[in-house]
């Protein structure tokens, strides 16, 4: 790690913990999101206090830049690997004795396993080290949100028959549906995360879990409550519930679509 954005040691726990979130700060505008993240599992690691929301969202951040353009490279070349076996059978061409000779896919199964190895070392801090110490509403849906986004990763780039697969839906849906249980008992329904969390549930359970009654109606109670109250937010907030609900009923659009279609 560049020593850069090392905290020094011999300082207080307060002194280090705001050097820290400085030295996160900085990674974050200096895009060192490895940097960032780093800094702030050291953070929690040593910490014995909650993070504080500002905190919270900088950690969200640096797991969203660790993560997301991994997942989108991941797409990108799995569809270039997929093209290239409809390629090979458009052409009657027989396909290599091993598949994973071939450097597309080889740097696919790079990108994942730098993608497991992310979102499992995330996952194991949030258990370890942030949830135990996590005691507000707010604090606890946004870790177990954010757990059962990352295991949601994890699922997506899973093989079918991973043995693993059926155990991490479980711990999907458990997280996902805690943290929701908890949305619903402390935030309004047009709380900007209260519907993030929404959205990413629903998502889950089209996507993962193939529970497409269940994801639709879901995805319609959170629309519907959420629109009831939106005239409640101002500014920012107002933006966000306003952006969160459009993609809400853009899927259950075609969602319902899809349905009709099969």
């Amino acid at each position: 790690m560049p020593e850069a954005v090392v905290a020094k040691s011999g300082t207080s726990s307060m002194a280090q913990r705001k050097e820290r979130v400085f030295l996160a700060h900085m990674a974050h505008q200096a895009d060192r999101y490895e940097d960032m993240f780093r800094v702030l599992a050291a953070l929690v690691k040593t910490g014995d206090v909650e993070l504080s929301p500002s905190e919270r969202n900088l950690f969200g951040t640096a797991i969203k830049m660790n993560t997301s353009p991994l997942r989108a490279a991941w797409r990108i070349v799995l569809s270039k690997v997929r093209a290239e076996r409809v390629l090979r059978q458009t052409k009657h061409e027989t396909a290599p004795s091993d598949d994973h000779a071939s450097p597309s896919v080889q740097y696919l199964d790079q990108l994942e396993t730098l993608l497991l190895e992310r979102c499992s070392q995330t996952i194991s801090l949030i258990t370890q080290s942030i949830l135990p110490i996590t005691q507000t509403s707010h604090g606890r849906i946004f870790f177990q949100k954010m757990r059962a986004d990352l295991t949601r990763y994890i699922l997506e780039v899973s093989k079918p028959d991973d043995p693993s697969r059926t155990s991490l839906i479980d711990r999907a849906a458990a997280d996902y549906h805690a943290a929701y249980r908890l949305a619903q008992s402390s935030m309004k329904p047009c709380d900007p995360s209260r519907l993030g969390l929404a959205l990413n549930y629903t998502v889950f359970l089209f996507e993962i879990v193939g529970d497409v009654d269940r994801a639709c109606k879901l995805n319609r109670e959170a629309f519907q409550t959420g629109m009831e109250q939106l005239d409640s937010l101002h500014g920012r907030e107002y933006d966000n519930a306003t952006s969160t609900l459009q993609v809400l009923l853009q899927n259950l659009n075609l969602w319902l679509a899809d349905t009709e279609d099969n």
